[in-house]
């Protein structure tokens, strides 16, 4: 699920990010690994709080991470955490990816 909520923030098509939208992206990164599974919006939405990121209200398309500056070094934060995969090969071109994190 980070990987899919960091892939987007590189993508950097939107400001925002609908859960719906982060639950078919981890769909497909999990089945093209072989695991055949169906991910659903709640459950996403539910593991998003979990990590300490938190949704908008919701509006008329469902429930959205607005990618700030503060949510985007948050998912990045999580994704050195976890050792996310595509967070090394983007590493060059995003400036969230080249900041070190400095933990208290």
């Amino acid at each position: 699920m980070i990987e899919a909520v960091l892939t987007r923030c590189h993508l950097g098509e939107s400001d925002s990010l609908y859960v719906g939208q982060i639950a078919q992206d981890v769909e497909v990164i999990l089945n093209g690994r072989g695991e055949n599974c169906s991910v659903n919006a709640r459950e996403v939405g539910g593991r998003l709080r979990m990590l300490g990121l938190f949704t908008e209200p919701r509006d008329s398309k469902g429930f959205k991470l607005a990618l700030t500056a503060g949510l985007r070094r948050k998912i990045h934060e999580l994704a050195r955490d976890f050792s996310v995969p595509t967070l090394h090969g983007d590493a060059e071109q995003c400036g969230d990816c080249r900041t070190p994190v400095v933990k208290p």
